[in-house]
């Protein structure tokens, strides 16, 4: 759990996709134990056709922010 909550997202100018079928998947801020730092987005192949992606987020907890990692669906 960070204290901190997490700044605002970074705009990212995303080029063309590499390929058909690839999907955007959006940077985040991580927490690397003192401070939040921005991780970029990237390009991505789903793992098997109809996968979704569900983004990265954090959730407001009573004192904190808790991070659910993103994943395919």
């Amino acid at each position: 759990m960070v204290h901190i909550g997490p700044p605002a997202p970074v705009y990212e100018r995303r080029g063309p996709a590499p390929g058909a079928g690839y999907v955007w998947i959006g940077g985040y801020h991580r927490w690397d134990g003192n401070r939040y730092v921005w991780t970029a987005g990237r390009w991505d192949r789903p793992p098997h056709p109809g996968a979704h992606w569900v983004d990265h987020r954090w959730e407001h907890r009573h004192d904190g922010y808790v991070f659910h990692e993103g994943h395919w669906r």
